[in-house]
This record gives C-alpha cells, structure tokens and sequence, in this order.
C-alpha cells in the first residue's frame, strides 16, 4: 500500500491525467465479509494503518472496509 499510495501521489504530482486518487479494498475486512480476499491476509484496522490511508495529499482516497 505504501508504494501504491506513493505512485499515485507521484502521478497526481505529475499531472498524469485521469488520476485522480487510490482505491484501497482491504485488508482490512472481516472474515464475515471478505468476499474473495485471502483470510490469511486481512487485518485489524489501527493507528499507523490509518495513518497510512490518509496520508495521500492532493487527491482522494477511497478505502473499502468491512466491520464484524
């Protein structure tokens, strides 16, 4: 997440046109609700994640959650 968040904001800096933020579905999803996500690769939302997802500045993000 950490390299994509940068490569948008790499492209946003650049003017690539048509970018306009990130979609970020998971991991942080509950075993109720992960669709077709690896169990084995979710996790629990905390302060540095968060931190993490909204640390892109100049464009938006869009974070898909899922609660137990």
């Amino acid at each position: 997440m950490t390299r994509a968040i940068a490569a948008v904001r790499g492209a946003i800096e650049a003017g690539v046109p048509g970018v306009l933020g990130i979609h970020i579905e998971g991991p942080y999803l509950s075993l109720a609700r992960k669709g077709v996500h690896d169990p084995a690769k979710l996790r629990e939302l905390d302060a540095s994640a968060l931190g993490l997802l909204t640390s892109l500045r100049g464009g938006r993000t869009l974070v898909t959650l899922a609660r137990k």
